[in-house]
């Protein structure tokens, strides 16, 4: 585990939208150039891959129902080629990274995290707890038990979703000792939009993304 402080960036870029080979493309090059300037730890939107549906906010359920079939043939699955080209980008780079994405397991999709170490391994995946709104005519709940907190070269890192974050902030993460949670919302992301890469400042052991 680091010691000292390390360098963080948090990714602004729009990703290929429904065109999962294009984001991992994307998100590949976002990486290796995070980690050409430094960075130990990059984070990820919520579902960049393939991107946010928001066909969900526009009209009824019903109507929305004839996007759901190519946006469930470009979610990624956890064991998947994709999930280990990000791997293979990350021990690349030695960079450690937080994707957001829609994961699909069996007939269902997920509004999902992974986080890959710096040495190209998958060290969790989990799953936003419950969908807001509208997002639950794409998306699964979920019960909390993939809540993780692990060690890494940055320290002890966990990710949440905004409404995860919210209701287990109180719950698993603090228990396990998570010193850099990153949590993906609008309170973050607000202030960082110069630039579709964003190295933030550089961090303490005991910072909060």
């Amino acid at each position: 585990m680091q010691t000292n402080g390390f360098k963080a960036a948090a990714v602004q870029a729009a990703p290929v939208f429904m065109n999962m080979a294009g984001c991992v493309e994307k998100a590949i090059g976002l990486i290796d150039k995070a980690a050409a300037e430094g960075v130990k730890l990059i984070g990820f939107p919520e579902t960049w891959i393939p991107g946010c549906p928001w066909w969900i906010w526009l009209g009824t359920p019903a109507w929305g129902l004839q996007h759901v079939s190519s946006y469930h043939a470009n979610s990624m699955r956890v064991d998947g080629p994709e999930m280990k080209a990000l791997g293979a980008a990350a021990k690349r780079g030695k960079i450690n990274v937080v994707m957001g994405f829609s994961e699909i397991d069996g007939a269902s999709l997920y509004m999902a995290q992974a986080l890959i170490g710096d040495d190209g391994e998958v060290k969790f995946a989990r799953r936003k707890l419950k969908p807001t709104h509208v997002e639950r005519s794409v998306f699964g709940e979920c019960d909390g038990s993939d809540f993780k907190v692990v060690d890494t070269s940055c320290g002890r890192v966990g990710a949440l979703s905004p409404e995860a974050y919210r209701r287990s902030r109180r719950q698993s993460p603090p228990s396990q000792h998570d010193t850099v949670p990153q949590r993906k919302d609008r309170q973050y992301s607000s202030q960082y939009r110069r630039s579709s890469l964003v190295t933030m400042r550089s961090c303490p052991d005991n910072a909060c993304l």
